[in-house]
């Protein structure tokens, strides 16, 4: 597999494209690093809530953590503004619905992604919605938004500065972590004798893949 995404990156830099070789070693580090840690939205949600195992749920709020202080670096000093999106009722509404689509399929759509490099064609059907469910907002963007409004842009560092703002999204995750953590040392010793919680997440793993393919 590394000898193959290394031929690849070849045949694009001889072909004279060496910023889409650079973007085809990125995506296949990504996603080499997604596949083997099994890192997933609905993951890290599912086992801190059913088996109260916080290791997933550290690793995405670190990921965010590392994502923040990268994305306010970038725009602080270069200025680029970045896209800020509008928020309302309507966002925390769309959030559910995307949430419960998430749990019925049983990943996220990076996870998505990787059940079908896999080779688990069941999560096609995930694909083709979140591809659906995508175009269809993008073509009734306007009509919701002329009945709904365009909701309120905020913009964190406008009204707290850049410090106060990436201290406090980085409080919010660290307290995130500290509380998976927390449940998961709560959780310890609740289990039977020879049982173990991560074991028991792994074999729901393992049986929910096998199911699935």
């Amino acid at each position: 597999m590394v000898v193959g995404a290394g031929v690849v990156a070849a045949a694009l830099l001889l072909a004279g494209l060496p910023v889409a070789a650079g973007f085809w070693v990125f995506g296949f580090g990504v996603g080499y690093v997604v596949q083997r840690s099994r890192l997933c939205f609905v993951g890290a949600v599912r086992d801190l809530l059913l088996w109260r195992i916080p290791s997933l749920a550290r690793a995405v709020a670190l990921l965010l953590a590392v994502s923040l202080v990268g994305v306010a670096a970038v725009q602080h000093f270069t200025g680029a503004p970045g896209n800020v999106f509008p928020v309302g009722w309507h966002t925390v509404v769309g959030g559910l619905l995307f949430g419960l689509g998430m749990g019925l399929a049983g990943s996220c759509a990076l996870t998505t992604l990787v059940r079908l490099g896999e080779g688990t064609a069941v999560y096609a059907l995930a694909l083709a919605g979140l591809v659906g469910g995508g175009l269809i907002g993008l073509v009734l963007r306007a009509w919701w938004t002329a009945r709904l409004g365009a909701g309120t842009v905020v913009f964190l560092p406008d009204v707290l500065g850049w410090p106060l703002s990436l201290l406090a999204g980085l409080a919010v995750l660290g307290g995130i972590a500290l509380a998976a953590g927390l449940a998961g040392t709560r959780a310890r010793g609740r289990w039977p004798a020879g049982a173990s919680a991560s074991r028991t997440a792994k074999g729901f793993r393992a049986g929910a893949a096998g199911g699935a393919g």
